[in-house]
């Protein structure tokens, strides 16, 4: 938390200062877009810090309380969108209506994202992702139409990526596990793999309704 805590204002500097420099130089297209790139990324290093410090109990106050559960995907996915837009994403809900409220908890939202960056990387053509529910709680699925995963997958350190930590399956199932639920990865029978988030209604205040 006091590590988050002390990069809050660094990046909130280069963010400053990356905005005059796009109002600098709006006359050359290719520096402003690295620009706003650059604020991009700078977005996404400010919603690490949030999970870091929701993770330690100091979530922000903006971040507290429930939402239905397609805003919290939406924006969830806008914010993936914004670093991998080369890859199409296609979101199902099959449940029932009206759409559960859930509570917010960002190391959740890390999770998923992390889940779909792998996805992006093993199926870079486009990936899915699919929300159910019922009164025992809530499913999300990650598709993907890569080569699968080994059995090995998901232990600390291990990764196919070349400059890979080998963290993100790891993480996002302790993650998981600490809000009462399960992460699994099966083979789809069509090619590829399914990341499955399965969390009780009790561990988010889900509302089947």
């Amino acid at each position: 938390a006091g590590a988050a805590h002390e990069l809050g204002t660094p990046l909130a500097t280069i963010a400053v200062l990356a905005r005059e420099l796009e109002l600098d130089h709006a006359g050359d297209p290719a520096l402003a877009a690295d620009l706003a790139t650059l604020r991009t990324q700078v977005e996404h290093c400010k919603h690490a810090i949030s999970a870091l410090l929701a993770a330690a109990g100091r979530a922000r106050a903006e971040e507290a309380g429930a939402q239905a559960l397609d805003v919290w995907l939406d924006a969830l996915l806008a914010r993936w969108r914004t670093l991998r837009p080369a890859v199409p994403v296609h979101l199902t809900l099959p449940g029932r209506a009206p759409l559960p409220q859930i509570l917010i908890d960002e190391t959740l939202g890390q999770s998923l994202l992390s889940l779909l960056n792998n996805a992006a990387d093993a199926s870079p053509a486009g990936i899915g992702l699919s929300a159910d529910w019922d009164a025992a709680g809530l499913r999300l699925a990650v598709l993907d139409d890569g080569p699968g995963l080994p059995p090995e997958a998901g232990r600390p350190h291990w990764t196919r990526k070349p400059h890979g930590r080998g963290l993100g399956i790891f993480l996002a199932r302790a993650a998981i596990e600490r809000l009462g639920g399960e992460l699994r990865h099966t083979a789809r029978p069509e090619g590829g793999t399914c990341a499955e988030i399965r969390l009780p209604s009790a561990a988010l205040a889900v509302d089947p309704a």
